[in-house]
């Protein structure tokens, strides 16, 4: 029921107008940046031990620069996206809070993601698929709390201004 969900907020969002990264050359020189300072490899043999013991202690000051290359990544990929347009995100990058840190707002259903975006101080509204009151969606789900509830036939939902 989750990919069926998942298929038709895309199929929603499905836009010719959203367009891939165009990229100039800096995000595939930040790709590659990052890759290199974040995926190990290892002999196509190698066991579990191995990988272990061969990734084991990092090199001093990789932390820091995973967070500098992920920085640069990260302004590399939002400068490559028209600005005006809304995205969908379907690969391992950009990270999670990285989505939310360019949000405007959330919009989701029922789920952990909420939670980890109220630390963002945005506004979010959260879908009230089953349709129950108003009082009893929030007492069942109290993320929604603070949430714009949005009913099947978007009652819930401010008009325009």
């Amino acid at each position: 029921m989750i990919e069926a969900g998942e298929n038709l907020v895309r199929a929603l969002l499905a836009d010719p107008g959203v367009r891939l990264p165009v990229d100039d050359g800096e995000l595939s020189r930040r790709t590659e940046e990052l890759d290199r300072l974040t995926i190990a490899t290892f002999r196509t043999a190698a066991d579990s031990v191995e990988r272990m013991l061969l990734q084991s202690t990092p090199e001093a000051g990789r932390a820091e620069a995973v967070v500098r290359a992920t920085a640069a990544w990260e302004r590399a990929y939002w400068a490559s996206l028209p600005e005006w347009e809304h995205q969908v995100v379907t690969d391992v990058r950009p990270a999670l809070y990285g989505c939310f840190n360019r949000a405007d707002l959330l919009i989701s259903d029922v789920s952990s993601v909420v939670s980890d975006f109220l630390a963002s101080g945005k506004p979010y509204a959260v879908a009230n698929t089953g349709g129950l009151s108003e009082t009893a969606f929030r007492a069942a789900f109290p993320t929604a709390g603070a949430a714009t509830a949005l009913t099947p036939d978007a009652a819930g939902a401010p008009a325009p201004s």
